[in-house]
C-alpha cells in the first residue's frame, strides 16, 4: 500500500513538473489558448503579444526612422544622447558600387527618392530590427542586427512600398503589404529566422496595408487602402488561411481603408474608412462585418483603452479622437485635436492617460481616458507621428514627421524633456531593449 502511494506521489510530482517546464516554453492566451513562440514578442503595432513585462528594468533605446533622410538613428532612452546613426544610403550605394554600377547624378537621385527607411519593426527575439520602405519603385526591405547596429540583410519582397506588417504568434514568420503599389496587392509571407521572402500572395485590391493575425496564428486579415471609384477599386479585407496561404474570406462591405487593429482578446478588428467616413467592426471567428458607424471627418488610425472596452480612432479631417464602445460599437463622446489627428498611444502600464499624435500640427494631445477630456496641448515640432514609451512608462518619445526633429517627454510632467534631431520626414519610432 505504502509503494503504491509512493509511486503515486512521484506520478503527480512528475505531472506538475512537466506542467510547469511547459508553461516556462511558452505563454497561452488564456485556458487552452494557442502557444505563443518562446521569443520575446516586443511589437506593439499590429503584433500580438506585446510582453513588457519581460523588459521591465532592462536597458534600451528608440529606434527612429529619419525616412527622407535616409538613416535611422539609436537614441539612449536614459542619457537621451545618440548612439548609431544607419544610414541607408550608404549601403545601397555600396552594394551598386559592388555589383559594378557607376554612381553618377541619377543614380544618386534614384537613391535619395527611393531607398526610404519609414518604420522599424522589433522581430521577435529582438535580436533584428526590420526596417520598410516608403518608395513607390522599389520594394526593398532591410534587417539590422540589434547589436551591432549594422544592416545584416537585404531582401524584395515582391511589392513596392512595404511598409506595414505583422508578426506571427507562434511561428517564425512574417507577413507583409505594398501600400505604394497601385498596380496590385500582395502579401509577403517572410522567414523571421533566415530573412527570406517565402512566398508572395495576391490580395483582391491593391496598395495592401495594415495586417493582423489571429492569435492562434491560423489567419491574417489583410486591409487592401487603394481606392479607385472609377476603376471599381473599393479596398476591402481580405483573410488569408496562414498555412495554405489561401485566401477564406473577404469582407467587402468594408472599403476605403485606412488603419486596422485587432482587440487585445483577438475577437474583433476595428478599421477606419477614412474616405467614406466609417469605421468597420469585424468580427474575427465569424470573418463578417458586425456593425458600421458613422464617423465622419476621415478616420486615420486606431486605438484601444488598455483596460475598459472602447476604441478611440483618429479624425484627419476634422481634427478629433472620436471614442466607441467597443461591445455596442456606438459613439461615447468626441474630443478635439490637432489638425490631422492620427492616434492615440498609451503609456506603459497606464490606462488613464495617452497622448495623441496630430500630424500637421505642432502639438501633442494629451487625453485623460477615464473621464475622455483633452487636458494639455503639449508643444512639438510640426507633424507629430509616432509616440512610444520606455518599459516603466516614464518617458515618451515622439516621431514629428515635417520636421527634422523628435522629442523625448516625460510621461507624468506632460512636459518635452528635450528635441533632438532625427532627419526628416521621420515616421517609425520603436523601444528596443539592449542586446545581451
Amino acid at each position: 500500500m505504502l509503494k503504491q502511494r509512493l509511486i503515486a506521489y512521484i506520478s503527480v510530482v512528475f505531472l506538475l513538473f512537466t506542467v510547469s517546464a511547459c508553461q516556462t516554453a511558452g505563454s497561452s492566451a488564456g485556458a487552452g489558448g494557442p502557444k505563443v513562440q518562446n521569443k520575446l514578442h516586443l511589437d506593439p503595432q499590429m503584433s500580438w503579444p506585446v510582453e513588457w513585462n519581460k523588459v521591465q528594468g532592462k536597458k534600451g533605446y528608440f529606434w527612429v526612422c529619419g525616412q527622407n533622410s535616409g538613416y535611422v538613428s539609436v537614441w539612449d532612452d536614459q542619457t537621451m544622447e545618440k548612439v548609431a546613426h544607419i544610414d541607408f544610403w550608404k549601403y545601397e550605394k555600396d552594394l551598386m558600387i559592388k555589383a559594378g554600377k557607376t554612381i553618377d547624378k541619377k543614380t544618386e537621385d534614384w537613391i535619395q527618392k527611393n531607398v526610404r527607411p519609414h518604420h522599424g519593426w522589433v522581430v521577435p527575439g529582438a535580436k533584428y530590427f526590420y526596417v520598410s520602405n516608403n518608395s513607390k519603385k522599389s520594394d526593398a526591405f532591410w534587417v539590422v542586427d540589434t547589436k551591432t547596429f549594422k544592416i545584416v540583410a537585404r531582401f524584395n519582397t515582391g511589392g513596392k512600398g512595404p511598409l506595414h506588417g505583422a508578426f506571427s504568434p507562434t511561428e517564425d514568420l512574417a507577413i507583409w503589404g505594398n501600400v505604394k503599389d497601385k498596380k496590385k496587392g500582395v502579401i509577403t509571407f517572410i522567414d523571421t529566422k533566415n530573412h527570406k521572402v517565402l512566398d508572395v500572395v495576391k490580395t483582391t485590391g491593391v496598395q495592401t496595408r495594415d495586417i493582423n493575425i489571429t492569435h492562434d496564428g491560423k489567419r491574417v486579415f489583410v486591409g487592401n487602402q487603394g481606392w479607385d471609384k472609377k476603376k471599381g477599386i473599393k479596398g476591402s479585407i481580405d483573410v488569408f488561411d496562414i498555412k495554405s496561404r489561401k485566401m477564406i474570406a473577404t469582407i467587402k462591405e468594408a472599403q476605403g481603408l485606412k488603419g486596422m487593429s485587432m482587440s487585445k482578446d483577438g475577437k474583433t478588428i476595428v478599421a477606419a474608412g477614412r474616405r467614406l467616413g466609417k469605421v468597420y467592426f469585424i468580427d474575427v471567428d465569424k470573418m463578417k462585418l458586425r456593425a458600421t458607424v458613422d464617423t465622419g471627418g476621415q478616420p486615420s488610425n486606431i486605438s484601444f483603452h488598455p483596460t475598459q472596452p472602447k476604441v478611440y480612432v483618429g479624425l484627419y479631417k476634422s481634427n478629433e479622437y472620436v471614442v466607441i464602445d467597443l461591445n455596442t460599437a456606438k459613439i461615447l463622446t468626441r474630443i478635439p485635436g490637432g489638425k490631422q489627428a492620427n492616434a492615440l498611444y498609451f503609456p506603459v502600464g497606464r490606462d488613464d492617460i495617452a497622448y495623441g499624435a496630430n500630424e500637421k500640427d505642432t502639438f501633442i494631445s494629451v487625453i485623460d481616458t477615464k473621464n475622455d477630456k483633452l487636458i494639455k496641448e503639449m508643444d512639438t515640432p510640426l507633424g507629430s507621428h509616432n509616440i512610444r514609451y520606455r518599459p516603466d512608462g516614464k518617458i515618451g518619445f515622439a516621431s514629428c514627421k515635417r520636421s527634422n526633429e523628435a522629442v523625448f517627454f516625460d510621461v507624468d510632467k506632460m512636459e518635452v524633456i528635450k528635441t533632438v534631431e532625427v532627419g526628416f520626414g521621420n515616421n517609425g519610432v520603436r523601444w528596443v531593449p539592449k542586446a545581451e
